[in-house]
């Protein structure tokens, strides 16, 4: 899926506080403040759409035992 090059400024996202908390963070980090606020969209955008793993053992399609039943000739009889 082709990138598309949208200018989004972090302030028509978040307010002031969330801004300075994700500047404190950043900082702490090394990294701009832009790059933290993409890579952490990006994880969470990537943990809402991976695939669930399903719980349980798999195991092969198993028709349920039956004895076998004694099966009569009645409809065999010849007159």
């Amino acid at each position: 899926m082709p990138e598309r090059n949208c200018e989004l400024l972090l302030q028509q996202i978040a307010d002031e506080e969330d801004i300075t908390f994700l500047s404190e963070a950043a900082a702490q980090l090394g990294i701009p403040i832009e790059q933290l606020t993409k890579e952490t969209i990006e994880k969470h955008i990537t943990d809402r759409t991976r695939p669930k793993t399903m719980t349980g053992t798999v195991q092969s399609f198993r028709r349920p035992y039956s004895p076998s039943r004694n099966r009569t000739d009645e409809g065999l009889k010849s007159e």
